[in-house]
């Protein structure tokens, strides 16, 4: 195990983009902890008579509609949209292949009735559900948080459920089965621990999605409200300015997104080549 990891670190450390992609994430993480801290203003205090001024040396990405240093909200966002992703991925991840790998191990009603439920989410649009959903929890962290990993867990099913079903034809399966394991021995020692890893990559790709989804239901007006500092609110208030010239107010927020988003998919892809590399030999 600590030899794999070992490996497994080594490759990582090769794979530029992979570290990219990290460094830029550790850089989030920082901001998400320190950015009441780094930020020259107060990001939900509105500066009397200073709204849509230009980025300058005073307000370095200028200030939006509402009077509010456009820097200082976007440097202290990341507090909530990291807990958003980061929270939702894990818990839909640790949910979603244990219930997928039970699943694809078992072959009775009660697979196929889970299957039914699952198929059933995701035959609604994600984001139209996900904006129902918000409404009716509260517009609130935890509600965005409970409503993503709620819709995230059907994907991780599928994946460890197509996994779990490949991995129990495996010689050591059928040999545990042949000797007399219990089932939940099988499933939690043996198959577990497999079809993890297929679905590991998909965590940081959904990471990079639920900020995506976070901001598009603030938009429309169904996330977290202002005047807390989240992307997606600063864009949609930045937003109506863009077409007078004030585009900054909307353009750094975007930009944020764009880079966090893009970072997770290069760590994501990064974790998948491992795999892919690592089953080859």
């Amino acid at each position: 195990m600590k030899k794999n990891i070992l490996k497994f670190i080594k490759y990582l450390l090769s794979d530029k983009p992979f570290l990219f992609g990290v460094f830029v994430i550790m850089v989030m993480i920082i901001f998400a902890i320190f950015g009441n801290e780094i930020a020259p203003y107060d990001p939900t205090t509105t500066l009397p008579g200073k709204d849509r001024l230009p980025p300058s040396g005073e307000h370095f990405f200028g200030t939006d509609p509402m009077g509010m240093d456009v820097f200082s909200r976007v440097i202290t966002a990341p507090r909530t949209d990291l807990t958003i992703a980061i929270t939702s991925s894990i818990l839909s991840f640790l949910i979603g292949v244990p219930i997928g790998v039970i699943a694809g191990y078992y072959k009775g009603f009660g697979s196929k009735l889970i299957q039914r439920v699952m198929d059933l989410i995701q035959s609604f649009p994600i984001f139209v559900l996900a904006m129902i959903l918000v409404i009716l929890l509260g517009q609130k962290t935890s509600s965005v948080i409970f409503v993503l990993t709620f819709l995230f867990i059907p994907i991780f099913f599928r994946l460890a459920r197509s996994e779990a079903i490949i991995v129990k034809e495996k010689p050591y399966i059928v040999a545990a089965i042949c000797i007399g394991d219990s089932n939940r021995a099988i499933i939690f020692r043996e198959m577990i621990i497999n079809c993890y890893q297929s679905a590991l990559s998909e965590v940081s790709v959904l990471m990079g999605w639920s900020i995506l989804l976070t901001a598009g239901l603030t938009w429309v007006g169904a996330g977290i409200r202002p005047p807390t500092p989240e992307w997606g609110s600063m864009i949609s208030i930045g937003g109506s300015v863009v077409i007078t010239g004030q585009w900054w107010a909307a353009f750094f927020p975007g930009l944020f997104i764009g880079i966090t988003v893009l970072s997770f998919a290069l760590i994501g892809e990064g974790i998948e080549r491992y795999i892919v590399v690592a089953r080859m030999k």
